[in-house]
């Protein structure tokens, strides 16, 4: 089962880039949160217990969404571990549960004080994966599975800051929702030739246009809330123009997308975990060279 467990890993969520997603999302939050209230708690322990809560909640969500999506995989991704039979529909059950296990166990050892929020991030992730018990409407409807499953991002950022005993301002979990909603309409978006008749995307329901015109949607927003977010959090320039070059890639990526698709949408994915790796390890790199000048 181990062997199998690390070859669902390496294809599915490879855990060294995971790694470095959960400590540098748990970081970015948690420097974010403390500039905003000096009153936070913080230290070791806690980023500990957020970046392995992070890494094991994205797990376990990845493992659970197999069960959801077993039918349109089997169909459409044979070549999936799952499907293909070189994992198990027990070995991922396992995995998951383990997951949960560990995140409890976690949470009630070293994060009572977080406890509520945790809380609540399970329930909405169980909701996610039960699809809000409306399976038929949302499961059929790509533009709604979005809007119910999106907030997901404001969960776990709540979550996060609650590990130092506050409550994030709106600033600081605006700063970290519209990179969620760039990923999913990246990753959802296919070129007119991509397209597979049964196989639902946004592009399909939207156009490609329409489509990936969110995506940029979504990085403009992310641009907009820079402007208070670095004032209010007293950014140096360096970083701001740091982060604004984060935002250029994925940018140009879709802008010569939404002009000529005839390329294919590959790029689309990469361009968007780029944008999502920039807005959570630009705010961590900032405060680390503060604190070498300092």
């Amino acid at each position: 089962m181990l062997n199998r467990w690390l070859v669902y890993l390496r294809e599915m969520y490879p855990p060294i880039p995971r790694i470095v997603f959960a400590l540098a999302l748990t970081g970015s939050v948690i420097i974010s949160t403390q500039r905003a209230n000096v009153a936070s708690r913080f230290g070791a322990l806690e980023i500990a217990v957020g970046a392995l809560t992070t890494f094991l909640f994205l797990l376990y969500y990845r493992v659970f969404d197999e069960f959801k999506d077993a039918d349109v995989d089997a169909q459409f991704f044979p070549s999936r571990p799952l499907p293909a039979g070189r994992i198990t529909k027990r070995d991922l059950r396992i995995l998951g549960w383990l997951c949960a296990a560990l995140m409890v166990a976690a949470n009630f050892a070293f994060a009572r004080n977080a406890l509520v929020a945790f809380a609540l991030l399970i329930g909405f992730s169980v909701l996610m994966i039960y699809n809000f018990f409306a399976w038929d409407l949302i499961a059929n409807n790509r533009v709604l599975a979005f809007i119910t499953h999106v907030p997901v991002v404001i969960c776990l950022t709540a979550y996060l800051a609650a590990l130092g005993d506050v409550t994030p301002p709106l600033l600081v979990l605006a700063w970290f929702f519209p990179q969620g909603g760039v990923f999913e309409f990246a990753r959802k978006t296919r070129a007119p030739q991509e397209e597979v008749a049964g196989y639902q995307t946004l592009s399909s329901m939207l156009g490609f246009r329409r489509s990936i015109g969110v995506a940029i949607f979504f990085i403009a927003a992310q641009a907009a809330i820079l402007i208070p977010y670095s004032a209010t959090f007293e950014r140096p320039a360096f970083s701001i123009s740091f982060q604004l070059a984060t935002f250029v890639y994925p940018l140009v990526v879709f802008i010569r997308f939404f002009r000529d698709p005839s390329r294919g949408s590959a790029r689309l994915r990469p361009a968007a975990e780029v944008f999502g790796a920039g807005v959570a390890i630009v705010p961590v790199v900032d405060w680390a060279v503060a604190k070498w000048i300092a």
